[in-house]
């Protein structure tokens, strides 16, 4: 098209061609309405894009013929040289001979310049890849010394000969040994200076006579000719006692070998104090073995079985409060349910709310004081010594699930519900003094242990949010990382840097709020749609799982130490849909678990 014009019905025609249409018909070719040649106007725009020169295409390398292409191809040509002379066709044949040899010198350069690449960047990676294996080979070199030293007992091999290939020794020790086993798990603490016939202690989580002497008229320790069989074995424990331990420590580290390996190094890039990091974690898991029942009731009884929706200790841990779908707060002494396991057990104190309890959370002050949410959106304060409710907070227009006392502030308490709301509210007062407006159901909220004016709450939206009360139009920081609903958020061991979270993805998360990071995600339990329960206890996380039973994470292990089932079987995946762990919570400062599902069965574990 040349010199584009457009008629008045908006149809662009080369202005030649529709001069002639126009001598033999009024009309628009395209859609028949009245067209004159006076009212024909240039389209600038369309001789613009006209006017532009063709962009040439990309020069493609040739591809090969297929093979009736290359029959066609031929054919033609020989049907074009059928007149041609011989000196014509030599021509074209040595032109042919020098194109095809040209090709080849082309096809060859290519081809080894991207060889060279490839060449190129295998051997950056290789090198990278070498470095840190040599990287991590020091690590583990500086750990076998550090830990030979704290022992005084030199292991055998365990200097790494620097002319053998990347420093690897000959004479690897053998880890896997008794002994060796049993001088690995050690705490960082100063090498005592030991002597011939002197017994050297070796620290653990539990409290143990287990030493390790040194026997007579051995080497000192740092000859390095010493062997294994001149260390008699601990008077206090025999050696098929000690056999027997160390092999149940060993089948715990080897079914976990390549997840230990992983852990280490990556500790041992992230942390400055050695092996430290790692050997804490390690004695934790290869000490911990299980859960040991302590104790079990059942608070709704056989006929009417009641979903257990929180547990909570009070400040100083002597009373456990329970709540759930029966509507009913019941309050037990925790040391009569250890001391008399086989009793049947009654609550203290009892008291009765309007509607379903999602949530219950003690003041950390006044220590009679209890607060719970429930499914009618009323939060409500109860005076555990009367069994009266002191105060009824009711601008939820929703499910309230979450209620949190603040630890900073014993007259100030929070709450979270599906109205897509944050209520603060004070004891002095039935109305709230701050609400936080979201975009998705809240589903749990807590204050910062150190702070009234901060708050972090997890919603559906699966998005933890950290606010400052004393400006809630905007949140201090939005932590993403969860796939579904965030169940839980709990700030770790009165810290307020450190935040552990549960979602409805089957995971936990452990986050830094310096960096706004998350530090670690926590699997292996089953939570697709319910509130299992979470709690923690130093560096100890506990949660329920769909699979009717309760796991223990140590943090820096991204596995379960140990795991529970109420079932009494090992824990397979729904090895009870009808049932699931539904609340958990942790006595401050012990080895003690509370874990209850939606049976309404109660049980107090010990972790060994």
């Amino acid at each position: 098209m040349r010199a584009a014009f457009v008629t008045r019905c908006g149809h662009s025609f080369c202005n030649t061609c529709i001069s002639l249409h126009c001598k033999t018909s009024r009309h628009c070719p395209l859609c028949n309405a009245e067209v004159a040649p006076e009212s024909l106007i240039p389209n600038f725009s369309l001789n613009r894009i006209l006017e532009k020169p063709a962009v040439p295409e990309a020069h493609v390398p040739d591809q090969p013929l297929s093979a009736d292409d290359s029959t066609r191809v031929e054919h033609r040509i020989m049907s074009m040289t059928e007149s041609l002379s011989v000196a014509d066709i030599n021509r074209i044949v040595g032109a042919l001979i020098d194109k095809k040899r040209r090709r080849q010198s082309m096809d060859f350069s290519i081809n080894s310049k991207v060889l060279f690449e490839f060449l190129q960047n295998t051997c950056i990676e290789k090198k990278q890849e070498l470095e840190r294996v040599q990287r991590e080979l020091d690590w583990v070199r500086q750990d076998l010394d550090t830990i030979a030293k704290r022992t005084a007992v030199p292991l055998r091999g365990h200097a790494l000969s620097a002319a053998s290939p990347l420093g690897v020794a000959q004479d690897v020790p053998q880890i896997g040994n008794d002994t060796a086993a049993s001088v690995s798990a050690v705490p960082p603490t100063a090498a005592p200076s030991c002597s011939p016939g002197d017994s050297i202690p070796i620290a653990t989580d539990e409290p143990s006579s287990l030493e390790l002497p040194v026997a007579a008229g051995s080497q000192p320790a740092g000859s390095g000719k010493r062997k294994f069989d001149q260390i008699s074995p601990p008077s206090s424990v025999s050696m098929d006692e000690e056999s027997a331990i160390v092999k149940v420590k060993r089948k715990r580290m080897e079914h976990r070998i390549g997840d230990l390996q992983k852990c280490y190094f990556d500790l041992r890039s992230k942390s400055s104090h050695g092996i430290d990091d790692f050997s804490t974690r390690f004695i934790k898991f290869t000490s911990l073995s299980n859960f040991k029942l302590v104790s079990s009731f059942n608070c709704g009884g056989d006929s009417h079985p009641c979903i257990v929706t929180n547990l909570a200790f009070d400040r100083d841990c002597r009373l456990l409060a329970l709540g759930g779908v029966s509507k009913e707060l019941k309050i037990y002494e925790f040391d009569h349910l250890v001391a008399h396991p086989n009793d049947l057990h009654f609550p203290c104190q009892e008291m009765r709310s309007r509607a379903k309890i999602s949530c219950l959370s003690w003041n950390k002050y006044v220590t009679p004081h209890i607060a719970c949410s429930d499914y009618d959106g009323v939060v409500t304060v109860w005076d555990t010594s009367t069994a009266q409710a002191l105060l009824l907070l009711e601008e939820h227009e929703k499910r309230a699930w979450s209620v949190d006392f603040c630890r900073a502030d014993p007259t100030r308490l929070a709450s979270g519900s599906d109205d897509a709301q944050v209520k603060i509210w004070s004891t002095k007062s039935v109305k709230s003094v701050a609400t936080i407006k979201t975009r998705a159901n809240v589903c749990c909220v807590q204050f910062s242990p150190t702070s009234a004016q901060h708050v972090a709450f997890g919603s559906a939206d699966h998005v933890i949010h950290l606010y400052d009360l004393r400006s809630t139009k905007e949140p201090l920081a939005l932590l993403r990382g969860h796939n579904k609903a965030v169940s839980y958020v709990q700030f770790m061991n009165g810290s307020t840097t450190d935040v552990v979270s549960a979602s409805t993805d089957s995971t936990l998360k452990l986050w830094d709020l310096n960096k706004w990071e998350c530090r670690q995600t926590f699997t292996g339990h089953v939570n697709e749609r319910n509130f299992v329960g979470l709690a923690q206890n130093h560096d100890l996380i506990f949660c329920g799982s769909e699979n009717n039973s309760v796991s223990a994470y140590c943090i820096g292990l991204p596995w379960p130490l140990v795991s529970y089932s109420f079932s009494g079987t090992c824990c397979q995946e729904y090895d009870e849909p009808a049932q699931f762990v539904s609340a958990v919570t942790a006595k401050t400062d012990t080895d003690l678990v509370v874990a209850a599902n939606s049976a309404g069965s109660v049980r107090v574990l010990q972790l060994y």
